[in-house]
């Protein structure tokens, strides 16, 4: 949720298991108010070489939206998804349900 053009709060709840976590996020720049970013990243060592991505089947998430300046919020619907690509092979495969908005993110490897 964007509380100033430089200030914003994440709210992240677990609904299945009943709990909530939030944090303010300040910055000096200001914070454009018209999207939002729900990042996996596929971690590096120091020597180059990646820890290999969990085979997790695959997760969906409900519900999820961001609240923008003057209470607009901005479902999963029409937004740019990305997949973890190593290699040149993708290891994750991202999609948007129309009907309801469900994002869910299954795991595309090996």
């Amino acid at each position: 949720m964007i509380m100033t053009r430089n200030s914003g709060m994440v709210i992240i709840r677990n609904r299945t298991r009943g709990w909530a976590t939030t944090f303010e996020v300040n910055s000096q720049r200001e914070i454009c108010g018209s999207e939002a970013e729900w990042l996996v990243i596929d971690y590096r060592l120091p020597n180059g070489l990646y820890i290999p991505l969990a085979k997790f089947g695959s997760v969906t998430f409900g519900g999820a939206f961001a609240t923008g300046l003057g209470g607009v919020m901005v479902s999963p619907l029409g937004a740019a998804l990305l997949d973890i690509v190593q290699g040149g092979a993708p290891l994750t495969a991202t999609s948007v349900d129309p009907n309801n908005g469900l994002l869910t993110v299954r795991y595309a490897g090996m």
